[in-house]
């Protein structure tokens, strides 16, 4: 808010166009959710940001903002997302971008992260059921409530697919779209579910499904910050 402030009191006096400091500004935030540096004690990150952001107005140059320095392709790949749970900064981020990608309901095909839905409610659900018994898994107990096994559904949709092995829930979606593949295809991976990760759900392979999330995840992050 204060870098904000500063930029549109005083846009005749820095060199940076509204454009470049938009682009900045999103770079900045979405630097500063994934490195997860505000979840403490946020004080001196603040006052450091806003000194570095306040530097990039005086010169263009966006290498000083040590944020965005601090994000880069090795910093992404290094991201343990099997253990991002409920609470952390990156779990609430990926969500809000399934959101942003469109994500459309399992069942529906409605978009769930926008809209108003009357006697419905939007929430991040499992998708692996995490009251699953007989799943030969190595991962699923100390995983299953990572934000790889969580997406944005409808309630009504949740209540459908609980208890029920995805093999077994892919079925009723793939007959509720008359068995079109592509279709089924295209609302998975609007919730970051590629081609490799819908086989293993038909499959109920849940280590393979969360290797191919995760890929999934941090190509998304990665394109998001023009990561090359």
């Amino acid at each position: 808010g204060a870098i904000l402030f500063e930029f549109e009191e005083n846009k005749n006096k820095y060199k940076v166009d509204e454009q470049k400091f938009k682009e900045i500004i999103k770079k900045w935030y979405w630097c500063a959710v994934i490195s997860g540096d505000y979840s403490g004690s946020s004080d001196s990150i603040m006052s450091e940001d806003y000194r570095d952001l306040k530097k990039f107005l005086e010169d263009k140059e966006s290498s000083v903002i040590r944020r965005i320095k601090k994000i880069d392709k090795d910093f992404i790949e290094k991201l343990d997302l099997k253990n991002i749970k409920k609470g952390a900064s990156i779990y609430k981020a990926i969500l809000c971008l399934i959101a942003l990608k469109g994500a459309k309901d399992f069942y529906t095909k409605r978009p769930v992260g926008s809209g108003t839905f009357i006697n419905q409610n939007i929430h991040d659900h499992h998708i692996f059921p995490k009251s699953l018994k007989k799943l030969n898994s190595k991962f699923f107990e100390i995983t299953k409530d990572s934000i790889l096994n969580r997406t944005l559904l409808l309630d009504d949709t949740n209540n459908k697919i609980k208890d029920k092995n995805p093999s077994n829930y892919l079925i009723e979606i793939f007959k509720n779209f008359d068995n079109n593949y592509e279709e089924v295809k295209e609302v998975l991976d609007s919730h970051f579910i590629n081609e490799m990760a819908l086989n293993s759900l038909k499959e109920d392979n849940y280590d393979l499904f969360i290797v191919e999330r995760e890929k999934y995840i941090k190509e998304v992050l990665k394109s998001l910050l023009d990561l090359k």
